[in-house]
């Protein structure tokens, strides 16, 4: 089984099963969804051409939000019980809006989320909407989310994250397990990271690079890294290794204010480039660099996204200081353009290889 259920349950995408909530985004709580009894369930559009959705939503947001809003349009996820949207970006706040207006899905919440993480006024605020979120879900499932459930819900997803970070798995093959236990129940997801233990990855042929950027529809897409000769060893994706990161939000000792506490775990995470401010991302990335010995730095820019395009000067910039080489390539439609990819990559596979 292994990898092979990872990948199935990817290309189901989400099978229609009962209490499912959808969610677009790891800044989604999944261990409150969880302590209420029901299955969180992150959201990957199939890429390729949209149709519906393009009467809601102008070309020029990115492709991401667009492919979300038109699988749903197509009742892709009919079977949900419920959807929330963490705010991460104006695109995604007008799916949220659309999905509410015209989608029959029967609940739904846009958690708003504070943008700057850093403060007493921060964690009040995000508190106040984790708080929100946890009585939506009683309100969903009909019971009552206690702090025993809570706990044990912070285990298992935290056990989840940290098998994930730990296995040997690097390029297409971590990212396709990473997305797929983000789908699956996460009880069979963490007894099948179990069995992938932990152990010396083989020597990955190529000149080694790290991948950056938000969210990815296909795991398919690091095809071309391999056929340009790049060897894959990690990643600071918002899909794979910055979900993994996050970890258990707490030990064996549940806290006295448990939704406070997750609220807290969520803001002093790894922040992605919707947050500020981008000094802890920039010393993730440097520490990830370093950890798996990359030789540079490969950003997958969704097209037309603001909040990562907005980061992009700061990081390379940063990196280049540091005498860190890196490259920019924007995907559309959960793809590269093949061919000038190739080129562009091997061009810079030259450079960082000689």
């Amino acid at each position: 089984m292994g990898r092979d259920a990872f990948r199935q349950a990817l290309a189901d995408a989400c099978p229609p099963r009962e209490g499912a909530i959808g969610y677009v985004c790891t800044y989604t709580p999944e261990e409150l969804i969880l302590a209420a009894g029901l299955h969180p369930v992150r959201l990957f559009p199939p890429g390729g051409p949209t149709g519906p959705a393009d009467a809601y939503l102008q070309s020029f947001c990115c492709s991401f939000a667009r492919g979300c809003l038109d699988a749903a349009l197509r009742g892709r996820w009919d079977g949900l019980a419920g959807v929330v949207f963490p705010y991460t970006c104006d695109s995604l706040r007008a799916v949220s809006e659309l999905w509410r207006c015209h989608l029959p899905t029967r609940h739904h919440l846009f958690l708003n989320l504070p943008v700057r993480v850093e403060g007493i006024a921060a964690l009040a605020y995000a508190a106040r909407e984790f708080e929100r979120f946890r009585q939506w879900l009683e309100m969903v499932a009909g019971a009552t989310v206690g702090t025993d459930a809570l706990h044990a819900a912070v285990r298992l997803v935290g056990a989840v994250r940290e098998r994930l970070a730990g296995s040997s798995l690097l390029g297409r093959e971590f990212l396709e397990v990473a997305m797929g236990a983000q789908v699956m129940d996460r009880f069979t997801a963490a007894e099948l990271l179990e069995g992938l233990a932990p152990k010396t990855p083989p020597p990955r042929p190529g000149v080694g690079v790290l991948l950056a950027g938000g969210a990815l529809e296909d795991p398919a897409i690091l095809d071309v890294f391999e056929e340009a000769g790049a060897g894959v060893v990690g990643d600071d994706l918002c899909v794979g290794s910055r979900y993994a990161v996050l970890g258990a939000a707490w030990g064996d000792s549940p806290p006295g204010g448990p939704v406070v506490a997750l609220a807290r775990a969520y803001l002093e995470r790894v922040p992605c480039p919707t947050r500020h401010p981008p000094e802890r991302r920039l010393q993730h990335l440097l520490a990830r660099i370093a950890q798996r010995q990359a030789r540079g730095v490969v950003f997958l820019l969704q097209k037309f996204c603001d909040s990562h395009a907005f980061d992009l000067p700061y990081l390379r910039s940063e990196l280049s200081l540091r005498g860190i080489p890196s490259l920019l390539l924007e995907v559309e439609q959960g793809a590269l353009a093949r061919g000038q990819a190739l080129t562009r990559l091997e061009a810079f596979l030259e450079i960082i290889g000689s």
